[in-house]
């Protein structure tokens, strides 16, 4: 059952409708904190009913304080399509808070600072319970469930920095949601599919199934190095048909509709900067 972060509590989706609960949460990462599952969601009491399509008046972050971690070059249809050799170890990279940003909030294209904003549709792994040098067979009992992410990306900086933090950590550059599901709920949770679309056109199609890393090999090796702790995100990977591939990146006007499974679609408008910062 998908849950959802709201202006009044925490929701979950119940056909056409939001059933906001009776729970002392804001957000779903202080649910996770304090309870380490989402498994509170389906037995709670409804407080009051809204419809679904409101839901972008009353929408909030659902993972607002989360670490983010990403890995490029995750999936083998996409080292296939750039011609680039599989990782023999995962290409990782940790997000600022600062980039993490609401479901249908828009992210602001830095002209000044790059020509080349790109579009990552991903598989969020949402953390319930503390994850520290575990073991691939064990690290599944640490995740509460998954999420819809687009890493959000500037090509030309990450050539010219070699930097993923300064190309994928700008205000914005992470948003996360509108929903997640608990992965007792996932039909499949080695074979997720996400997809992406620029304006209605479709551009990515893959498959969880397609990883380098698997979900459970890569968290696995992120807790060798790090603690993550609940509410945190471990983001997949994304497929081929980005900017990137395509040649073509994001301008002021577009909007990207990113969608993991069946969970509600992850709507980012863009636009153009309103006040720009001076070249480095």
């Amino acid at each position: 059952m998908e849950t959802i972060a709201t202006s009044h509590g925490l929701a979950r989706v119940e056909g056409t409708e939001l059933a906001v609960l009776d729970l002392p949460y804001a957000h779903v990462g202080e649910l996770l904190a304090d309870t380490g599952s989402l498994a509170h969601i389906e037995a709670a009491a409804v407080s009051r009913r809204l419809p679904l399509s409101r839901l972008s008046e009353v929408v909030r972050a659902p993972l607002p304080t989360a670490t983010v971690w990403g890995v490029g070059l995750n999936y083998h249809a996409k080292a296939a399509a750039t011609g680039r050799a599989l990782p023999q170890f995962p290409i990782l990279f940790v997000k600022p808070s600062t980039a993490m940003s609401a479901p249908d909030a828009a992210i602001a294209v830095p002209s000044a600072l790059s020509e080349q904003v790109d579009y990552e549709a991903e598989v969020g792994i949402v953390i319930g319970r503390p994850l520290h040098e575990v073991g691939p067979d064990r690290a599944w009992d640490h995740v509460a469930g998954i999420v819809t992410a687009n890493d959000f990306t500037c090509r030309d900086i990450m050539s010219a920095t070699k930097t993923p933090l300064l190309a994928k950590g700008l205000p914005g550059f992470a948003p996360l949601g509108p929903s997640v599901l608990p992965i007792a709920d996932v039909p499949d949770r080695d074979d997720v599919r996400v997809r992406s679309w620029v304006n209605g056109e479709p551009r990515q199609d893959g498959r969880t199934s397609d990883l380098i890393f698997p979900v459970a090999e890569l968290l696995s090796i992120i807790s060798r190095y790090g603690r993550l702790e609940p509410g945190d995100v471990v983001l997949t990977g994304t497929p081929p048909g980005t900017g990137q591939d395509l040649g073509t990146f994001l301008t002021a006007g577009d909007e990207v509709t990113v969608q993991v499974g069946d969970l509600v679609p992850l709507v980012t408008p863009v636009r153009a900067r309103e006040r720009e910062a001076a070249p480095v």
